[in-house]
């Protein structure tokens, strides 16, 4: 007997599936004070997310269908649009 039925995803609306990009500038901007920050520091740890395996080629789990990423929609909404 399965435990889980269905993996769960945390989208449960089109609109969270949207994908945001920064401009350009927004992003050298927070770039900038990322560095700083970790100049600054004593220690630091990065958790990083899937964003660090799909620009590498590797898709993730949560990317919708209508993503722009190279690898496509992520493993759940592949899942889901077979059923």
């Amino acid at each position: 007997k399965k435990l889980f039925k269905k993996m769960a995803t945390g989208h449960k609306t089109e609109k969270e599936k949207e994908e945001l990009f920064d401009t350009p500038e927004e992003l050298n901007k927070k770039l900038d004070n990322l560095a700083k920050l970790v100049k600054e520091s004593k220690h630091m740890i990065a958790f990083t997310g899937a964003g660090i395996s799909t620009s590498a080629g590797i898709a993730d789990y949560r990317s919708g269908v209508n993503t722009v990423l190279p690898t496509g929609p992520g493993a759940w909404e592949k899942r889901d649009l077979k059923e």
